[in-house]
Order: C-alpha cells, then structure tokens, then sequence
C-alpha cells in the first residue's frame, strides 16, 4: 500500500473579484441563513395551534430543527467566510466550505427523500383508486 508522506495542498490565491464573490457569499449565507432559522423557530411555534395530535407535533419538531440546522450551517459558513476574509486565513475558509458541503448535502438528501416519498405515495394513491378526480370540479 502506498502511504503519501506529504501533504497534498490546493492554492487558490484570490484576486480582487474572488474576495469580492466571497464576501458577496459570506453576506447572502448570512440572511438566507437567518430566515431559516427564524422560519424554523415561527414552524415551531405552530405546535401550540393544534397540540392535540402526538404525530403532527413531533412531525412539526423534527421539521423545526431541521430548518433551524440548516439556516446554522448556512450563518456558519458565512461567519467563517467573513473571518477568512478579515484574517487571510485559509483554514476559515475550509471550514466554511465544509459548512456549506454539509448544507448541500442535507438538502440534497432530504429532495431526494422526498421525492421517494412522493413516488411511494403516488403508486399507494392509484393501487387504492385515489386520484384528482372531482379535486378541480368548481
């Protein structure tokens, strides 16, 4: 087995227009980040309309934190982004691509839980006969 006995390295030296795109990044991470944690907070809060139903409930948390997890990845990598920036500090910025690597990644894999979700659905809807039928009947 081969062992590398030195440390491979990509450099990227950023001119202008490259620290002008990764303060731009840095600030829409910033607000799209903060509206998903304050939806996540506003869909918890829904959990006191209708606290009668166990199962919408925990459904309604897990969705919450979810959200929430995501505008924290998001506020992360752009805190990160702003501090490789202010320091010229690439490890900042490494790891404010791994937080945007992980937000990808969970949104990536909740689209494609979904979508499976949405097949298994539709193949149960047309074994038992539901359909849209009379669903746009005015």
């Amino acid at each position: 087995m081969n062992e590398i006995t030195e440390t491979k390295k990509l450099e990227y030296n950023l001119d202008y227009d490259g620290l002008f795109i990764l303060n731009k990044l840095s600030k829409w991470n910033r607000v799209i980040g903060i509206l998903f944690i304050v939806m996540g907070v506003i869909s918890l809060l829904g959990i006191f309309a209708d606290s009668s139903n166990f199962a919408l409930v925990i459904f309604t948390i897990l969705i919450s934190v979810f959200i929430v997890y995501l505008g924290t990845r998001l506020t992360a990598a752009a805190t990160n982004f702003r501090n490789s920036l202010a320091d010229y500090n690439s490890e900042n910025l490494k790891y404010g691509l791994d937080n945007l690597r992980q937000y990808f990644m969970v949104t990536g894999i909740s689209y494609f839980v979904g979508f499976i979700l949405m097949i298994i659905l539709m193949v149960i809807g047309s074994f038992f006969g539901i359909g849209t039928e009379g669903l746009y009947d005015i």
